[in-house]
């Protein structure tokens, strides 16, 4: 008997997983099918989050949406929970004919370039997006230590998202080697950035000042809201931040972290912590 509800119960998980993919191939190709025969949609505001990962790109899409001024689009290249997208741009640009009015999404660097097989030039998609009436935002923290551990901080708790006000005792180890991968990363990701925004228009935003104090967000908010021409309103969001606690506090091996962060020039981002 234990080995066969074994099995059934493979057999939910594997039926729900084709059932999930099936969907979001389903809403992949009717996007592509919009961008190639839907006729151009009326002029809206369009607006493209960049940034990369673990820098409050979904909690400024949610405090945007809020405003009621737009449809959120969420994270459209997100592969983990969509499997490959063959053709991202035209996903982009089909999902906002499909969706009348003003949209907003947000997109990784990584996501068009160092996580697909096939590369994307990063600057001819942000440009053929602005080319097509979008509007972007720049997202990046500048803490780059802080960057890290809140990548650490998400795989620890196995969740990447906090949506209570109850405190969380979060004490971890970080690996010299996770240190290392992390910085590359980081590195590689700013490069690519660069590149990306050479020739676009951008409004940025920095995590630190803007987004992570909730005492911000109306500010910040309003800030873009200026940018776009659009009405201030009142803004919220259900995103709660999941670290209050120092550095110090949460590495257990913080003598080894401020080695790390000596040999590969991180110290400054340990001052005042």
């Amino acid at each position: 008997m234990p080995v066969k509800n074994d099995l059934w119960a493979r057999l939910k998980i594997k039926k729900k997983r084709i059932k999930t993919t099936l969907r979001h191939r389903q809403f992949e190709l009717a996007n592509y099918i919009a961008y190639l025969f839907k006729p151009s949609p009326p002029p809206a505001t369009r607006v493209l989050i960049f940034a990369h990962g673990r820098t409050g790109s979904t909690v400024l899409e949610s405090l945007l949406a809020s405003t009621g001024h737009f449809h959120s689009h969420g994270e459209l290249l997100e592969s983990s929970v969509r499997g490959t997208i063959i053709w991202p741009l035209a996903l982009i640009l089909g999902a906002a004919k499909r969706q009348a009015g003003n949209c907003v999404s947000h997109v990784k660097v990584a996501q068009i370039t160092v996580d697909r097989a096939r590369e994307l030039d990063p600057a001819h998609f942000l440009e053929t997006l602005q080319n097509n009436g979008w509007k972007i935002i720049y997202l990046r923290r500048q803490n780059k230590l802080r960057h890290m551990l809140s990548q650490s901080i998400a795989v620890h708790r196995g969740d990447y998202h906090k949506y209570d006000d109850e405190p969380e005792a979060i004490r971890l180890t970080l690996e010299r080697e996770f240190f290392l991968r992390f910085a590359q990363y980081r590195d590689t990701g700013d490069k690519l950035e660069a590149a990306a925004l050479q020739n676009v228009d951008y409004l940025p935003v920095f995590y630190e000042a803007d987004l992570e104090s909730g005492d911000n967000h109306q500010e910040t908010v309003n800030k873009i809201l200026d940018y776009l021409g659009l009405e201030r309103r009142e803004v919220h969001t259900k995103h709660r931040k999941i670290n209050q606690s120092s550095i110090k506090d949460i590495v257990l091996n913080y003598d080894d972290l401020e080695a790390y962060a000596k040999e590969y020039n991180y110290s400054q981002y340990l001052d005042g912590d």
